[in-house]
C-alpha cells in the first residue's frame, strides 16, 4: 500500500502571485495557481476549468501571438506549455530543460516568444520561434537578449508593438523591433543616482511610450524612448508608499495603478479617479482588451473584477490562508462540512478542500484594513490563534475563539459564538477580555457532553467556561498544577473525563461533579498534545513530547505502549475513526491507531507540512481512510491528500468544466443540443485527419482555431 500512494495537490496555492490575464471575449480570467492553470468566468464567478500539467510552480501565462483561444505558460519544471484554455487540452510541450521565471508573447510577433531563464548566476531573457518542434533540447533556437533580469519579472518587463523593455532597479534596457533585435541592439537608459528605484513598469499599446513605478510611489512616463539624448520624462506621484502595479488600458488613454494602500488610482490626463478600500494592498491589474473590465489582484489572495465605471462586479477567492503560519491549525467544523483555519487578516476561513471552494471568511476582529506608514515597521495586528467548535446543545450549534496582539502583547479576547439558523451565519454571544492575561494561550476545547469549554495557558492555568442563558459563558473553575505550564487539553469521548497536560505531567478531573484533579501519569520530557483515543480506542489516551509518542490505558492506570520519533512536529486526531497521524520536522508521517503500536501508515513527504486536518469522506481505496480523508496544507499554502494511482488523474482535475455556458435559457438549451450533434459530426471528422504538417504548426501537433461553430485545422 505505501507503495501504490502519492501525494497529489488538491487546491489551495495562491492565485495572485503571478499576473491574470482576461481572456479576448473578456469572458474568463486565466490565473496561475500553484502547479495549475485557474480558468474563471467573469459572468458566474466558478472556475470554468483547471489547466493541469505542470509538475512545478506555473509563473507566467500570456495569450499565444497567432491564435484566440490558445495561452502560453512556464512553469519552474523547464518546461512552455500551449493550451486551449477553453476545452481544458494541453496541446503541446516545449521543454527547455532549465527553470523558467515567465514567458511574454505579443500579437505582433507571430513567430516568437521570449522566456526568462533561471541560473545559478543569472536570470537570462531569451527569444525563441514558435513555428517549429524541436527533437531535442539542445535544438531550441533561441537568442539571448539580456542577463541578470530580476526574479519579478512579471512586473518589471513589457512588451508593446514596436518595442520591449526590460526594467532593473535603476537603468532600462529598450529593445526596437524585439522579434529581430539582438543582445547588442538596445537602448540603454540609466537613472539618476538619487533616482528612486524601478518596481514596476507597464508599456503603452500603440504609442513609444512607457510607465515606470517606483519605490517612493512615483509614475513616471517616459517619451522619445529611441533617442537616448532626448528621452523625455514626466513624473506622477499619489502613492506614498511603492508602487506594485501598473498598467496601461487597451487603448492607452489611462494607467491604472496600484500598490499598498489598497487603491485602485485611474490616471487621465488632467485628473485621477480612486476606488479606495479594497481591503488589502494591491499586487496586479490587469485589463480587458475593450478596457471595459479591469482585475485587480490583492494581496490577501483574492481578485476583483471592477468595471471601468469603478464598480466591482465579482469577486474571486483564493486560499486565503496565504502569508500566514495559520496558528489556529486547521479543525473541522461538521455544521458546515468545512475545514476552518486562519483566513484574510482577522477572519477564519471556512474551505471545502475536497472540491477546492471557499464557502466564506468569517470576520472575527472586526478591523478596518490600514496601510503601514513605512514597510520596514508594518502595523503590528491582532491574529486568531484558537478556534474550537462545540456539540449541538438544545439545537444550536457554539463555536469558541481566541484572538490576541502578539508584537504588542495586547487586546486578548475570547469569544463564544453560536450559529443562528434563521440567518445562517455566526452570531457573537460572548467577549471576554484577557481571560489568561495575556500570558498564551494553549488549547481551546469544548466538551462533547455539556455547554462546557476549556481554555488553557502558558501562566500554568485551565479554565472551565459553561453557558447560561443569561449571563452567557461565565468561567466557572479554575485548575493549575503545581505552577506548571498547561500545554494541551482534551475530553474523552462521551466527555466524562477532562485530562490536562502540565508540564511533563497529565491529571484528570470530572468537571461535572467538581472533582479534584488526579494525577494520573508523569513523563520526563514536557507534554506538547495530548488526545482520548475514538470508539473502541477510547480507554486510551496518546501523549506526544518532542521526541517521543505515548499511550497510556486509563482503565489499567498504565503505560500500554512508547514509540521513539525524532523531532515531533504536531499530532491530529480523528473524531470519526480510531486513527490519528503525528508528523515530524523532517516531514515524515506516521498514521496509527492508539490500540496498536505500529503505523498504519508512514510517508517521507516532498512537501512541508504546517498543518493537517481529517475530513469525513469514505475512499474505498485506502484502507485507513475508509471513514475520514485526510488534507495536508504545506507552507506554500497549497493542499494535498494521499490517492492511489488510479485516482491521480481525478484528484488533479477537480471541478473541470463546472459550468459550459454563463446563463441557461430556452434559447441556450436549444443551440447546447444542436451544438453537442455538431460536435459529434467534428469528431467522427476529427479521426479521419491523420495527416498534420508539423513545419506550420505552433511546437507540435495541430493547430486548432475556433471560428463560430465551426473548426478549422490547419494541415
Amino acid at each position: 500500500m505505501k507503495e501504490s500512494l502519492q501525494i497529489v495537490q488538491t487546491g489551495g496555492s495562491s492565485i495572485t502571485k503571478f499576473n491574470s490575464i482576461f481572456s479576448h471575449d473578456s469572458k474568463y480570467l486565466l490565473c496561475p495557481c500553484g502547479n495549475l492553470v485557474k480558468v474563471f468566468s467573469v459572468a458566474t464567478g466558478e472556475c470554468f476549468q483547471r489547466l493541469n500539467g505542470h509538475c512545478k510552480l506555473v509563473t507566467m501565462i500570456c495569450h499565444h501571438p497567432r491564435v484566440q483561444l490558445q495561452i502560453l505558460s512556464s512553469s519552474l519544471d523547464g518546461t512552455v506549455k500551449v493550451w486551449d484554455y477553453e476545452d481544458g487540452i494541453l496541446l503541446s510541450t516545449c521543454d527547455f530543460n532549465v527553470p523558467l521565471l515567465g514567458i511574454f508573447a505579443h500579437s505582433c510577433y507571430s513567430t516568437v516568444a521570449f522566456v526568462i531563464q533561471q541560473s545559478d548566476d543569472s536570470n537570462e531573457l531569451y527569444r525563441f520561434t514558435l513555428n517549429t518542434i524541436p527533437s531535442k533540447t539542445s535544438d531550441i533556437a533561441c537568442s539571448l537578449l539580456a542577463k541578470n533580469v530580476v526574479k519579478d519579472c512579471s512586473k518589471r518587463i513589457a512588451f508593446s508593438e514596436k518595442f520591449a523593455v526590460v526594467s532593473y532597479s535603476n537603468r532600462l534596457l529598450v529593445f526596437i523591433n524585439p522579434q529581430h533585435a539582438e543582445r547588442d541592439e538596445k537602448i540603454r537608459h540609466v537613472l539618476k543616482d538619487n533616482a528612486p528605484a524601478i518596481t514596476c513598469i507597464s508599456c503603452h499599446p500603440v504609442e513609444e511610450c512607457f510607465a515606470t513605478g517606483h519605490a517612493n510611489g512615483e509614475i513616471r512616463i517616459w517619451f522619445n524612448i529611441s533617442d537616448v539624448k532626448n528621452v523625455i520624462s514626466s513624473i506622477q506621484h499619489w502613492h506614498s508608499l511603492e508602487v506594485l502595479s501598473l498598467k496601461f488600458s487597451s487603448s492607452g488613454s489611462t494607467v491604472l495603478s496600484g500598490g499598498h494602500e489598497g487603491v485602485l488610482v485611474q490616471w487621465l490626463e488632467d485628473s485621477k479617479n480612486f476606488l479606495p478600500r479594497l481591503g488589502s494592498a494591491i499586487t496586479n491589474v490587469a485589463v480587458s482588451k475593450d478596457s471595459t473590465l479591469f482585475a485587480v489582484s490583492l494581496l490577501d489572495n483574492s481578485i476583483l473584477i471592477i468595471t471601468n465605471y469603478f464598480t466591482i462586479k465579482q469577486t474571486f477567492d483564493g486560499f486565503t490562508a496565504i502569508g500566514q503560519n495559520l496558528p489556529c491549525g486547521i479543525c473541522y467544523d461538521s455544521n458546515t462540512n468545512a475545514c476552518v483555519t486562519n483566513g484574510k487578516p482577522g477572519h477564519l476561513l471556512f474551505y471545502l478542500p475536497d472540491k477546492d471552494i471557499q464557502l466564506y471568511n468569517l470576520d472575527i476582529v472586526s478591523r478596518n484594513f490600514i496601510s503601514s506608514v513605512d514597510l520596514e515597521k508594518p502595523l503590528s495586528k491582532t491574529n486568531i490563534l484558537k478556534v474550537g467548535f462545540g456539540g449541538t446543545f438544545d439545537g444550536v450549534k457554539h463555536m469558541a475563539t481566541m484572538e490576541f496582539d502578539q508584537a504588542k502583547q495586547r487586546d486578548e479576547k475570547l469569544k463564544f459564538w453560536r450559529f443562528s439558523d434563521t440567518d445562517q451565519q455566526w452570531v457573537l454571544e460572548t467577549i471576554v477580555k484577557s481571560p489568561h492575561d495575556g500570558c498564551g494561550i494553549t488549547s481551546l476545547t469544548f466538551s462533547p457532553a455539556n455547554n462546557a469549554c476549556v481554555t488553557t495557558s502558558q501562566a500554568g492555568f485551565a479554565k472551565i467556561w459553561f453557558k447560561h442563558d443569561e449571563e452567557g459563558w461565565l468561567c466557572e473553575m479554575s485548575l493549575s498544577f503545581r505552577d506548571l505550564p498547561c500545554n494541551d487539553s482534551t475530553f474523552s469521548e462521551d466527555g466524562s473525563v477532562l485530562a490536562l497536560a502540565f508540564g511533563h505531567t497529565v491529571c484528570f478531573c470530572d468537571i461535572s461533579n467538581n472533582e479534584e484533579m488526579q494525577l494520573m501519569l508523569s513523563h520526563s520530557e514536557s507534554i506538547k498534545s495530548i488526545f482520548f483515543g475514538r470508539q473502541s480506542c477510547q480507554h486510551l489516551l496518546v501523549a506526544a513530547t518532542s521526541e517521543e509518542l505515548l499511550c497510556w490505558n486509563v482503565m489499567t492506570k498504565s503505560m500500554y505502549w512508547s514509540s521513539h520519533i525524532h523531532k515531533i512536529n504536531f499530532l491530529i486526531c480523528d473524531i470519526h475513526s480510531e486513527n490519528m497521524a503525528v508528523f515530524t520536522n523532517s516531514n515524515k508521517i506516521f498514521v496509527f491507531q492508539p490500540s496498536d503500536k505500529q503505523p498504519h501508515y508512514s510517508h517521507n513527504l516532498s512537501i512541508d507540512v504546517t498543518a493537517a486536518c481529517f475530513v469525513p469522506s469514505k475512499n474505498c481505496h485506502i484502507a485507513w481512510q475508509a471513514k475520514s480523508e485526510l488534507y495536508l496544507v504545506s507552507k506554500e499554502m497549497s493542499v494535498h491528500k494521499f490517492c492511489v494511482k488510479s485516482e491521480v488523474d481525478d484528484a488533479s482535475n477537480l471541478s473541470r468544466m463546472i459550468i459550459k455556458s454563463d446563463q441557461v435559457t430556452p434559447m441556450s438549451n436549444y443551440l447546447s443540443s444542436t451544438q453537442q450533434k455538431t460536435a459529434k459530426t467534428v469528431n467522427s471528422n476529427r479521426l479521419q485527419e491523420t495527416t498534420v504538417d508539423v513545419s506550420k504548426c505552433s511546437f507540435h501537433s495541430s493547430e486548432i482555431i475556433k471560428c463560430g461553430k465551426s473548426l478549422i485545422k490547419f494541415v
